[in-house]
């Protein structure tokens, strides 16, 4: 849901979208560069307090910003404006004429005060003017309120306040009259405000003096004063007060005078921008002329990135704008990251389609949009790395990847380093590698710890090793290989989330334990300790068995729709429908002919028999089992306990149609349910409950920390 915005609260796209902001201070007059929205933009999100030093030259706007700011995100503003010598208590206190007190005069609360206690109530903006004018002494006395927004004046009225900071924007501005105190720097960010852009400039003319034909001439004068350097550049307001002259004064307009009396305003300014008009000679006790022939450009400056249709495009009439502010954070928790194109921007933007969407286009929770690149934040495990290969979610796109294994133990990374990484450091702690096929323009690198696991960052283009080679520990062993990812082909592949592996990987389990083959990677088996209940997996493929159906084609689909009620219910979802009972919960989707199909199921429990036996018809085989981490002893313990070796498989234990496969220091106690052996109901119940009891036993007994 959308989030609410209060009468006073402006829009999120203005407060966190450098492209909204940029657009409302320029609609609002105060035209700047979008670098420059970027560093106001941030200096509003600073800690303790928001806000800025806005240090420049005079007349580059640095007190016009706050004012438009102010605008632009609806608060209120309060403006202190320094003089020569202002003290400290003159920052807080104001004195006004009252005919109460003996004095004549009463002391009130000033601008910052004011600002202090309405901050308490609502956001607000406070400007603090010519700062360098003020004591030295005053930067110290300021630091408190700064860092804590605690002010206090004794014997005044409502002398004590604290200011709620979160409400509270400080811009401070300054030129060049005394150095400010290094604490009181430390606390703001510093803005500098630079004299605008000609083009800037011609925009902003423009606004208020559309294809006026002196344009030219303003130019040329702007960028000559600030050449020359005067103290101060013509300002636009000063541009706008010349051009308001000339037309107004007409044929009779003397542009020597008028340069003189709306820009320059001084004999010393006015030689200076003589000076750079190159005039030969100057004669210092008598004015120089300036020659109005002499002033214009040849062609007035425009934006190189506006580029105008020859003809009016339906797409932008109907305000169709796939553009958006790049994010300018990036993440310290980046998993992948791309350089920035309409591919990579693509593959943030699809990802999670079916979660709500981001405030802002350009910062999802699940990732980020910069100026240059793409990131993303999920964790990317070693479990899904085999979906993620074989989909080539990333193959076409420049960048990297990390994949994280938290299930690795040290004798599987021996295994995995042994002739295929070469070592760079190794110690009781951490061991830090490289793949040995990997190259200096695009290396793989692993980094292990104890107790924390291990991190790989990969290229995801063009590499001589794959994300699956990655985790390689011989020929037939792999800890991301999923065996039913390997038979899907392509078509189906695109339907299977990068996140689902462990649970496709359900699918395998009993060629894994019964035949022994390596089907499923290490990492993969362990994951499945993730799992709720006693079963989460996803089948690529229909009901029927086939990789597409209709309702007719589905078995006892006609016998559901007529039994349910009581023991379990059937809804109706898009192309599909849901299997809800007691500790059962199935979702079948995509049913058309067409269609590549898809089944997923949960078990939590014993599910009740009429029900469980159709679903089993559909799966073939359910897996039920629990996975987790063992203490290291306990293949001893089951041996003692009467469990014997597989025939086929030595790293399982089996008793009375349990099997316990031992995957380093994991175990996974399961047992299966096939359609081929169900003669009854009455014997398939007793088949689910006896086998879930006893894992539920076997998990009690033997999980460490259980309660």
């Amino acid at each position: 849901m959308a989030k609410q915005i209060t009468p006073n609260e402006p829009s999120p796209d203005v407060l966190y979208n450098v492209d909204c902001l940029h657009g409302a201070l320029n609609d609002s007059g105060y035209i700047c560069s979008h670098d420059f929205t970027s560093k106001v933009m941030t200096s509003i999100h600073t800690k303790p307090v928001r806000g800025a030093f806005l240090y420049g030259m005079a007349g580059t706007g640095k007190s016009y910003l706050p004012m438009v700011l102010a605008k632009v995100l609806d608060r209120q503003l309060f403006v202190h404006q320094c003089t020569q010598g202002t003290r400290e208590e003159d920052l807080l206190v104001k004195t006004m004429p009252s005919e109460d007190t003996i004095s004549g005069v009463k002391i009130g609360h000033g601008k910052i005060f004011q600002a202090a206690i309405e901050s308490r109530k609502r956001p607000v903006m406070l400007m603090l003017d010519e700062w360098d004018k003020t004591r030295p002494s005053a930067d110290g006395f300021f630091l408190d309120f700064l860092q804590y927004g605690r002010l206090s004046l004794p014997g005044v009225e409502d002398g004590e306040v604290n200011a709620n900071l979160d409400n509270l924007t400080i811009f401070i501005t300054a030129n060049d009259e005394r150095e400010f105190h290094e604490a009181l720097l430390r606390r703001f960010p510093m803005i500098s405000v630079s004299p605008i852009e000609p083009a800037d400039v011609v925009t902003a003319l423009e606004m208020t003096h559309k294809n006026n034909r002196l344009i030219p001439q303003m130019i040329d004068l702007y960028t000559r004063s600030i050449s020359a350097s005067l103290p101060k550049p013509a300002t636009i307001q000063e541009l706008r007060q010349l051009m308001d002259a000339v037309e107004l004064l007409g044929s009779s307009s003397d542009w020597d005078t008028l340069v003189y009396q709306y820009i320059t305003k001084t004999p010393e300014n006015h030689i200076l921008l003589s000076n750079q008009a190159k005039v030969e000679s100057i004669d210092i006790d008598k004015l120089v002329k300036l020659r109005a022939d002499d002033y214009g450009v040849d062609e007035v400056p425009v934006r190189n990135d506006i580029n105008k249709p020859s003809m009016p495009s339906l797409r932008n009439l109907a305000k169709f704008n796939k553009s958006f502010s790049p994010n300018n954070h990036i993440p310290t928790d980046a998993s992948v990251v791309f350089k920035r194109n309409e591919k990579s921007d693509n593959c943030v933007m699809q990802l999670n389609m079916d979660k709500d969407d981001p405030e802002t286009a350009s910062m999802p929770e699940w990732g980020s949009i910069t100026k240059k690149y793409d990131f993303l934040t999920d964790d990317i495990v070693a479990s899904s790395i085999h979906i993620i290969h074989r989909k080539r979610t990333y193959s076409s796109i420049e960048g990297e990847i990390l994949i994280k294994d938290k299930y690795i133990t040290r004798p599987e990374l021996v295994r995995m380093l042994r002739g295929k990484w070469l070592v760079h450091k190794r110690d009781s702690n951490e061991i830090i590698a490289r793949h040995h096929k990997s190259t200096d323009s695009k290396p793989v690198d692993l980094r292990w710890k104890e107790g924390k696991g291990m991190e790989i960052i990969a290229p995801l283009a063009d590499s001589y090793v794959t994300l699956k080679q990655i985790f390689t520990l011989n020929a037939n062993e792999n800890l991301a290989h999923i065996q039913s990812v390997t038979l899907l082909n392509n078509r189906n592949i695109r339907e299977i989330s990068d996140s689902q592996g462990t649970h496709l990987a359900v699918r395998d389990l009993k060629s894994c334990v019964q035949s022994g083959s390596n089907v499923i990677g290490n990492s993969v088996l362990k994951s499945m300790s993730e799992h709720s209940g006693y079963c989460q997996g996803i089948y690529v493929c229909a009901p029927s068995g086939d990789d597409s159906c209709s309702n007719g084609d589905i078995p006892h689909f006609h016998e559901l729709l007529n039994g349910s009620g009581k023991k379990y219910k059937l809804k109706s979802i898009p192309n599909g429908f849901l299997v809800i009972a007691n500790n059962l919960h199935v979702c079948i989707e995509d049913i058309d002919k067409y269609a590549f199909g898809k089944m997923s199921i949960l078990i939590e429990g014993a599910v009740h028999p009429d029900i469980l036996s159709k679903v089993l018809d559909w799966f073939g085989c359910i897996p039920l089992y629990k996975c987790f981490q063992h203490d290291g002893t306990l293949r001893d313990k089951l041996e003692k306990a009467g469990w014997k070796i597989h025939h086929y498989n030595v790293n399982a234990l089996v008793k009375s149609g349990i099997y316990a496969l031992f995957v380093y220091d994991y175990v996974l106690f399961c047992g299966f349910l096939n359609a081929y052996d169900v003669t009854d109901e009455a014997t398939l119940a007793i088949n689910m409950k006896t086998k879930i009891n006893r894992i539920r036993a076997l998990e009690k007994a033997h999980k460490p920390n259980q309660d």
